[in-house]
């Protein structure tokens, strides 16, 4: 986890596509550093917006992408999903000598390489504590970001608050479900306790001033202690006492369990976004710089591990440039979510040569996996499967400790 980098050049041009609140905070951010307002372009359509930004910060603004942009050594991406695409097919002549910095949900780095024609992309998973810099910010770079171009990202992204860099690009996906939209449950949990203060005769202000009170510190004590919350909250547990009746009334409505069910769901939500916004089948498997942790074109031996007992359950795959092990599992990235069903049937597909061949049994409930068979298996996909409360995750060649496998006579199917 990272905070502040050295101070910015002067000789760096900064350009922003879109000028709304995430772009402002990080515009706010690098001119209290010292980049001159001179030096910073933005691109947003809308003229009211343009003139609060020029007035704001003293910047230059324009309606629409132009030779200007030309100049930018870093272009800062901060347009909604949905239109990011037809904006990069517009710029992409003026900013291809630039580097690339994406803050917009979903889009997954291939994509933006292909839509832009340049490999020196970075793909970020900001949240919205951003706009007060304090925010988490997570960051993936292609491989052709150099060490250099790194130390000019963090520059800028420290300008809202903390960052990590994660060395997978599909783990953004997990980032997204956690803290990009972790404030919202954090939110939700201040609404239920604001609203329990009022119900037991506290006023609704000061109610939500003790909620909010609460979890600052409590957050505040996380981030400097050297304990984990575990050890946190069983200190404020005592026995016979009221935190342990909450706790313990928690437990019993499993509410630590469908939280993270919950989490899981957003990031499988945050998988489909990815596919629906148009990314590139390799994106998921793109690998990061500075270090490139394996040879992509190599063969993985599979490792069954079983990764914390009655929950989750994960195995590598083989790459998507091999054939597939006898057994090996897939997840259409569309629709990874797997229902157990006694029956197997022809599920969504990623690739023609896939179809639902096996019943497994976990748990002694059956439950519905995929079986590859044939060539052009993707890598890192995963058959998510919920069992009742628990969620089971699945990647790749499914282990004997996880399921019995029975394979039918082999077919191929156009």
């Amino acid at each position: 986890m990272s905070e502040a980098s050295p101070k910015h050049k002067t000789t760096e041009r900064i350009a922003f596509i879109g000028g709304g609140n995430m772009a402002s905070a990080i515009i706010g951010g690098i001119v209290k550093q010292g980049v001159p307002a001179g030096n910073i372009d933005v691109v947003e359509p809308f003229a009211e917006t343009r003139d609060k930004l020029k007035a704001q910060f003293g910047i230059t603004a324009q309606a629409d992408a132009g030779p200007a942009l030309g100049h930018a050594t870093l272009v800062v991406w901060a347009v909604k999903p949905q239109i990011f695409k037809d904006a990069a097919l517009q710029t992409r002549f003026h900013t291809k000598s630039a580097l690339h910095l994406s803050v917009a949900a979903g889009i997954r780095s291939d994509s933006i390489a292909r839509w832009l024609g340049t490999e020196r992309v970075v793909r970020s998973m900001p949240n919205t504590p951003a706009l007060i810099g304090k925010g988490m910010t997570a960051l993936f770079a292609r491989p052709a970001v150099t060490m250099e171009d790194t130390q000019v990202i963090e520059r800028v992204i420290a300008t809202t608050g903390e960052f990590i860099w994660v060395t997978e690009e599909k783990l953004l996906d997990a980032v997204t479900a956690l803290s990009g939209s972790g404030p919202a449950y954090v939110f939700y949990f201040i609404e239920a306790m604001t609203q329990a203060g009022a119900d037991m005769g506290l006023t609704r202000e000061q109610a939500h001033r003790l909620a909010v009170g609460t979890f600052v510190g409590a957050s505040e004590l996380a981030r400097k202690s050297d304990e984990p919350p575990e050890i946190l909250r069983q200190r404020v547990t005592s026995k016979g006492g009221t935190t342990q009746a909450a706790i313990t009334s928690m437990e019993q409505d499993r509410v630590m369990m469908l939280f993270m069910r919950a989490i899981h769901t957003a990031r499988q939500r945050a998988v489909e976004l990815g596919d629906e916004f148009g990314a590139a089948g390799s994106a998921r498997r793109a690998l990061p710089h500075p270090v490139r942790q394996r040879d992509a074109g190599k063969h993985r031996e599979p490792q069954p591990v079983i990764q914390a007992e009655g929950l989750e359950a994960t195995v590598p795959l083989t790459c998507a440039d091999e054939p597939p092990v006898p057994g090996s599992l897939y997840g259409s990235p569309r629709n990874p979510q797997v229902k157990h069903e006694a029956q197997p049937k022809t599920a969504k597909r990623s690739h023609p040569h896939h179809q639902v061949q096996q019943i497994a049994q976990h748990d002694d409930r059956h439950i519905q996996l995929a079986q590859s068979n044939g060539r052009g298996l993707h890598a890192d996909l995963e058959i998510v499967i919920a069992i009742d409360h628990r969620v089971l995750r699945v990647i790749g060649q499914h282990p004997e400790q996880v399921a019995q496998q029975k394979h039918p006579g082999q077919q191929r199917h156009a």
